[in-house]
């Protein structure tokens, strides 16, 4: 199902302040990529290249009228070199709290993140007149907007039509951290909290997810995580993921659509929605024999859901 862009407009309540009522705003763009760092797979190599080029080829696609008021062009989106850790999403989490502080220390009042594998929907994104009014719409409370991800699901679903355009849709959790944006406000709390989970997790000789355990910092700082609908960023299929250490397959993530609408319906027919709660510690507690009323309540549930 395709989507046409419209101008953002918020998908909250009225009495939801946007995070600028500016007209012209800083914005910074980062591309998290591990092509030239030592040690690690061979895939990497030529994956910025790559990004860029495709990045490039997606902005060429906009009206000339568009292209006056200004694009972003890969020359400007400044790199973060990534860490190469051992440990599962450490490395990722430890790039994330640099960069975040990368972009701190430049001032920008939004900036936003992407992981080399990652691809544009729309080449309506590349505009910077659509950026500052997509920023200018952002609810007040949002720590993160996500630009795409995967098995989403939705706060209070009842209240949005996803089947329509709503510039911003509240979530419980989801999966993927391949592009994102947050607001000055919000740098040195997420750079803070991504290194501190990359520090816990070598400490524990774990692993770290940095795009499940930013709604464990949402609840905490009470804020919330926003997701753009229609999604702006994709994730490219059937290329080697350095958090997986393996080749990602060409099946459907779930998230490689621009419709939000599909993404949380296929996710919900699938019986697979977890809570929050499984899947930043839950889990462990069941495996360990702790809360098992609510262990033994779930393992009904899914069992009912697989028949």
């Amino acid at each position: 199902m395709t989507r046409e862009f419209i101008s953002p407009t918020p998908a909250v309540t009225p009495t939801t302040k946007s995070v600028s009522n500016s007209s012209e705003i800083k914005i910074g763009h980062y591309i998290i990529t591990m092509d030239g760092v030592a040690g690690v797979s061979k895939a990497n190599t030529g994956r910025l290249k790559t990004f860029q080029s495709r990045w490039d080829e997606m902005c060429t696609k906009l009206d000339d009228a568009v292209v006056l008021t200004g694009i972003t062009p890969s020359s400007s989106i400044e790199t973060c070199m990534g860490l190469n850790h051992p440990l599962r999403g450490v490395g990722l989490s430890m790039t994330f709290s640099s960069c975040i502080s990368k972009a701190l220390k430049s001032n920008y009042d939004f900036a936003f993140f992407y992981e080399d594998d990652a691809t544009l929907f729309d080449e309506k994104f590349c505009s910077k007149d659509y950026q500052q009014k997509l920023i200018n719409s952002f609810p007040s409370d949002g720590l993160v907007m996500l630009l795409g991800g995967h098995h989403f699901k939705v706060k209070n679903a009842g209240l949005f039509d996803l089947s329509t355009a709503n510039a911003f849709v509240p979530l419980k959790v989801s999966h993927g951290s391949y592009g994102f944006g947050a607001a000055k406000k919000n740098f040195e709390t997420l750079s803070s909290h991504m290194a501190k989970s990359a520090s816990s997790a070598v400490q524990s000789g774990s692993s770290a997810s940095p795009d499940v355990s930013i709604y464990w910092k949402a609840i905490f700082s009470m804020n919330k995580i926003y997701a753009t609908n229609p999604l702006a960023v994709d994730h490219e299929k059937g290329v080697f993921s350095n958090t997986w250490n393996g080749v990602r397959g060409d099946e459907d993530w779930m998230g490689n659509k621009m419709a939000l609408d599909e993404v949380v319906e296929k996710w919900k027919k699938e019986g697979n929605e977890e809570d929050l709660w499984w899947l930043l510690g839950g889990r462990v507690l069941c495996g360990l024999g702790v809360a098992g009323g609510v262990c033994s309540w779930r393992k009904r549930k899914r069992k009912k859901d697989s028949e």
